[in-house]
C-alpha cells in the first residue's frame, strides 16, 4: 500500500515543482494582463493628448482665421475712410479755388473794403538793393534793405544793358527810314 500509493501519490517534491510551474504560468499570466494594462493606459493617455493637440490646433486655426477675416473688415473700413476724406478733400480744394478766384475776390475788395485801381501817378518804383553786409548779420540785428532813390518811371530801374537792347530793338523796328 505503501507502494501504491507512492505511485499515486507524487512526491512532494514533484508536487512542489508542479505548484510552482503552475504559479510561475498564473504570474506570467497576471505580469501580460497587466502589461496589456499598462499598455492600454499608456495608449489612452497618448490618445488623449493627441485629441488635446488636435483641439488646441483647430483652436489655434480658428482664431487666426477670425483674427485674419477682422483684420481684413478693418482694411476695408479705413479703404472706405481713405476714399471719403480723399471726397471730401476734392471737394474742400473745389471750395478754395472758388473763394481764391478773382472773380469773387475783386468785387468783395471794391465793396467791402473800399479798394480802387491805382493811377499810374500812384505807383512809385524803388531801387533795391537786397545785398546785406556779414557785419551787420553778425550783429544779429533787423537789417533793413537799402533804398537809393524813388521814381514813379519804372524804366529807371531796368539794366543799362536791357535799356540799350530795348532801345535797338525799338529803333529797328519802329524806324521809319527802312
Amino acid at each position: 500500500m505503501l507502494a501504491a500509493r507512492q505511485n499515486t501519490q507524487l512526491s512532494q517534491a514533484e508536487i512542489e515543482s508542479i505548484r510552482a510551474k503552475e504559479r510561475q504560468l498564473q504570474w506570467k499570466v497576471l505580469e501580460r494582463k497587466k502589461n496589456k494594462t499598462v499598455a492600454l493606459r499608456r495608449d489612452r493617455a497618448a490618445m488623449l493628448a493627441s485629441v488635446l493637440v488636435i483641439f488646441a490646433l483647430a483652436f489655434c486655426y480658428t482664431f487666426m482665421e477670425t483674427r485674419i477675416f477682422n483684420c481684413g473688415l478693418e482694411i476695408n473700413r479705413l479703404n472706405a475712410e481713405a476714399a471719403a476724406i480723399e471726397k471730401e478733400n476734392d471737394r474742400q480744394s473745389l471750395n478754395v479755388i472758388s473763394l481764391a478766384s478773382l472773380e469773387r475776390i475783386e468785387p468783395y475788395a471794391r465793396l467791402n473794403l473800399g479798394m480802387v485801381f491805382p493811377d499810374q501817378k500812384d505807383i512809385a518804383y524803388v531801387r533795391y538793393s537786397g545785398y546785406v553786409s556779414v557785419a551787420a548779420l553778425a550783429q544779429e540785428e533787423e537789417v533793413l534793405p537799402v533804398v537809393s532813390d524813388i521814381s514813379t518811371n519804372p524804366m529807371d530801374y531796368v539794366s543799362p544793358i536791357l535799356q540799350t537792347l530795348e532801345q535797338l530793338f525799338n529803333d529797328y523796328l519802329f524806324n521809319e527810314n527802312r
